[in-house]
């Protein structure tokens, strides 16, 4: 029930981010090959074993069952196109996570964040991703 639940959480936001993404006017940017989505979680440190079992798998596992698919259809391209998942380990630190975050928008133009772990963590990083 509750990994149904998270299931259908992350495709609604994944949707309500992507169809915005597609559905404008203007020129068509460049032609994409995948779909990068970005996160920074504590892979180490107090908060590991949020990140090693709450979120971790299912990220992982909705990228390879998607992927397994053939991808996300995206209208704009006429294809399905490939999530990557690009994830740091952001130590269980608020600095070191911000950080990240602020290195998967700049650095790595993910095309979408997951969101940090802890209510601190995401009180922090919010203002980042809204910039």
């Amino acid at each position: 029930m509750k990994k149904e639940l998270l299931f259908g959480v992350i495709a609604l936001t994944l949707i309500a981010l992507i169809v915005p993404m597609v559905g404008g006017c203007g020129p068509k940017p460049a032609a994409k090959d995948k779909i990068v989505i970005g996160a920074a979680r504590p892979l180490s440190g107090p908060l590991k074993t949020i990140g090693d079992y709450a979120f971790g798998p299912i990220m992982t596992m909705w990228a390879e069952e998607v992927n397994a698919a053939g991808g996300i259809y995206v209208k704009e391209y006429g294809k399905k196109l490939p999530v990557e998942l690009k994830v740091y380990d952001d130590t269980s630190d608020l600095g070191t996570s911000t950080r990240l975050i602020e290195k998967l928008i700049l650095e790595d133009h993910v095309d979408f964040l997951f969101p940090n772990c802890s209510t601190a963590f995401l009180y922090a990083s919010a203002p980042l991703a809204n910039k």
